[in-house]
């Protein structure tokens, strides 16, 4: 007799077209990279997930049957209208719809948040499937954080610390992907009705998936899955000697880490961490207070930023770099929206919290752990933000979420629409092909640097125009262009970078850095060419920047270079000093007030000068040359 075996069921016996192509979206994204790319974590993940959510779409409007959550279906349907008016109004026309490159959060982000959540409230009887999918991507995102730890990462990142970025090339980034999916994987892994293989393999996810959440010291993170594992405790209470234990080892791993020392400073509100959260808060309630109504439209908060800055933000940390969230996702979401979509977002997050709790009390293991993800999630956003890498597996997990907690009469059914179906299919390949282009151009700008290293320049411009002229609409490559094209430094190269940032602009007309840079170059060419109308032109740029923000330390101090060519040393000194005091920590400003003084015969007014910037940086280039100057017009400094 011979007996036959049935192969072991990896699948449930009947699983929906849409299921599996959420769930190759939910299991892929996370891990998704591409080494030979400029950015190669970001643009990759957003045109899995989109082309994802869209072909998942596409889908499931071929089903009989569609259910939707009545009153969450009018809340999208508000948020997005409320929105699509804020983007029309909005400070950057067209990231407000597309996103930037950076993000990716404009209004087509949120609708595809917006169909994630549809297609996952059409998940029930494939829950598992979907919570495989999690568990999938988890271990993915801990193989990747384990080979970075060893040094054996395949894209080396340049984190200016000892934080993990995994395979988001961020710790923040890393940190909320696992806020979202170790959950999911210990509800897996406590769930009878998985397979033992799958049980086992869940438990290692969740452990490679906690190590990189602390190895990533997201403080964020961590508040998240302290909300996380609140949720999760009905279903290991039977377990009490274990979770005990697990909590102190898992309580010891943390405190005994870094991040444990970034976690206790968050009960210290004067420590500079925490200050700068609240400040970060501080500035955006600023600018939501200044636009109420409609706010300043998706992604118009690194345009508003500026304006609203004051004096103590930029002594405590300058303008290195500009911040385009504002920290928080409910006010984020109102800059963004104004206050009806704050009010919008708040309910949302709100409603979706009580569908977590009420999850807990059905008993189902993988259930719960999508609540504690989902709702961890949601606790961690509110220090930091929505991501487009993260986001869509959120919102399909809330969805599922709703469905399984619905109470009898709560959805309605619509009925297959071949419309929608081909209109979402469409949609996708469209994407696609963008997407495809994309990740081309983010390439050919790659490989546009690494030429310039080897000093062929006019293959690197080539390179890095022709990544431009595949994404026109995309700043980042006009960006990288007129980077590229402007290193040798003549007054023809900066012409031609000053031709490139004004094609950008044209995309974005008031992004800041590009508004920076383009001041730049045009001051920069005035000192190659030394003529009146160049200096002219950076002058009119260099006041025009500087009146719109006034606190800015860099460009008081380039508008007083400025005004020094043009003979003007009373407005230079004046626009130096300013620079100084907004920029405490550098040495520049003092180090050309010293030249000034020298030039004038300013002697003690000079030294002093020089004897702040010596202070601050005694490296400071520039220094040796000031204090052989100052000694030989008979006035004793130290030397650096």
């Amino acid at each position: 007799m011979i007996w036959v075996r049935a192969p072991p069921q990896w699948l449930p016996v009947t699983v929906s077209p849409h299921t599996i192509a959420i769930a190759i979206v939910v299991a892929l994204v996370p891990l998704a990279f591409d080494p030979g790319g400029m950015f190669p974590f970001g643009p990759i993940k957003w045109v899995l997930a989109t082309v994802g959510v869209f072909v998942a779409t596409a889908l499931l409007f071929r089903q009989p049957e569609i259910r939707v959550h009545r009153t969450s279906a009018i809340g999208w349907g508000a948020f997005l209208v409320v929105g699509a008016m804020s983007a029309v109004a909005g400070l950057d026309p067209i990231h407000a719809w597309l996103g930037t490159p950076d993000r990716h959060l404009g209004m087509v982000a949120y609708l595809i948040f917006g169909l994630a959540f549809l297609v996952g409230q059409n998940i029930d009887e494939d829950r598992q499937l979907l919570g495989r999918a999690a568990v999938v991507g988890l271990s993915g995102i801990g193989v990747y954080t384990l080979a970075e730890l060893t040094g054996i990462a395949p894209v080396s990142l340049v984190i200016a610390s000892d934080r993990l970025g995994g395979p988001f090339g961020s710790p923040s980034y890393l940190g909320a992907a696992c806020v979202l999916l170790v959950p999911i994987a210990v509800g897996v892994g406590f769930d009878v009705d998985q397979s033992r293989r799958w049980r086992v393999f869940a438990f290692l996810a969740a452990t490679t998936g906690l190590g990189a959440l602390i190895g990533s010291q997201s403080r964020a993170a961590l508040i998240g899955l302290a909300v996380g594992v609140a949720l999760l405790v009905p279903i290991v209470t039977r377990r009490r000697v274990a979770v005990l234990a697990g909590i102190i080892l898992l309580a010891g791993a943390v405190l005994l880490t870094p991040a444990g020392a970034r976690l206790l400073k968050i009960a210290d509100v004067t420590s500079s961490d925490s200050r700068g959260r609240l400040d970060e808060w501080r500035i955006g309630v600023r600018v939501l207070v200044a636009h109420p109504i409609l706010g300043v439209g998706p992604e118009g908060y690194r345009i508003a930023f500026p304006a609203a800055v004051d004096a103590d933000y930029e002594r405590r940390y300058t303008r290195q770099v500009t911040p385009d969230r504002a920290h928080n996702g409910l006010l984020d979401s109102g800059i963004s929206t104004g206050v009806p979509g704050l009010v919008l977002y708040s309910a949302a997050l709100g409603w979706l919290a009580v569908r977590g709790l009420r999850a807990t009390r059905t008993g189902a293991p993988t259930l719960i752990g999508i609540a504690a993800g989902v709702v961890g999630y949601l606790a961690h956003q509110q220090f930091l933000f929505p991501l487009a890498e993260v986001d869509p597996v959120l919102w399909v997990m809330a969805g599922s979420l709703v469905t399984a907690t619905n109470r009898p009469g709560a959805t309605m059914v619509w009925h297959r629409s071949r419309t929608i179906a081909v209109a979402a299919g469409a949609i996708g390949v469209l994407v696609l092909m963008l997407g495809s282009l994309e990740l081309v151009a983010d390439r050919r700008a790659a490989r546009s640097y690494q030429l310039l290293g080897t000093g062929a320049y006019t293959a690197a411009v080539a390179s890095a125009d022709g990544a431009a002229l595949l994404r026109p609409d995309s700043i980042r490559y006009w960006f990288v262009a007129a980077d590229v094209v402007s290193r040798p430094g003549s007054a023809d190269d900066l012409a031609a970078a000053m031709l490139r940032v004004d094609r950008a602009l044209l995309v974005s007309p008031g992004d800041p850095i590009l508004l920076a840079t383009r001041s730049g170059l045009l001051l920069d060419r005035a000192q190659v060419t030394g003529s009146s109308s160049d200096l002219g032109l950076a002058l009119v740029a260099l006041s025009e920047l500087t009146a719109s923000d006034r606190n800015n330390a860099g460009h008081r101090l380039s508008l007083g270079l400025a005004l020094v060519l043009a003979g003007d040393l009373e407005g230079a000194e004046r626009e130096w000093l300013i620079s100084q005091d907004l920029a405490p920590g550098s040495p520049v400003p003092s180090i050309n007030l010293t030249r000034l003084y020298l030039e004038q015969g300013r002697l003690a007014e000079a030294e002093a000068s020089y004897r702040r910037a010596l202070s601050i940086d005694s490296s400071a280039e520039g220094l040796v040359d000031l204090a052989t100057l100052l000694n030989v017009a008979g006035v004793e400094v130290p030397l650096p």
